[in-house]
């Protein structure tokens, strides 16, 4: 049987932390490091160095709007945010914050396609514009 395990943060580094997803498989751990760009709309999975170059100065907003004293941010993340190690990798994320978009996040959605996390953004923004 799979099991799937974390390690505490002070056993790991900070880069490890960051960018690094560990599965353990019976006695052994393996590192997953998948790191992906965007060319246009498409994903490309690429080697640490060419994400690194490209993140510098990649423009990485899907969609940024403030409503109703909501920021509503929409971003490609670029490293897979699917921690429960099932299913497609979750690339884009959707937050909230209050206060003008200097406050705390209010709320966050993560998708997998340039597609849904446009539609994610629009859906959010409609709903925030409602209230």
């Amino acid at each position: 049987k799979k099991k799937v395990i974390l390690l505490p943060q002070k056993q790991i580094t900070r880069y490890q932390r960051s960018f690094t997803r560990l599965k353990l498989f019976s006695d052994f751990v393996f590192m997953t490091n998948k790191h992906y760009i965007l060319k246009g709309r498409k994903l490309k999975e690429v080697k640490l160095l060419e994400w690194a170059e490209w993140f510098e100065t990649a423009e990485r907003h899907i969609g940024d709007d403030t409503i109703n004293g909501k920021r509503v941010s929409t971003v490609f993340l670029g490293i897979d945010h699917n921690f429960a190690f099932d299913g497609p990798p979750l690339l884009f994320e959707t937050m909230v914050f209050g206060d003008d978009g200097k406050g705390d996040e209010e709320e966050t959605e993560r998708y997998s396609t340039y597609e849904e996390a446009e539609e994610g953004h629009k859906r959010i923004v409609k709903k925030y514009g409602s209230q």
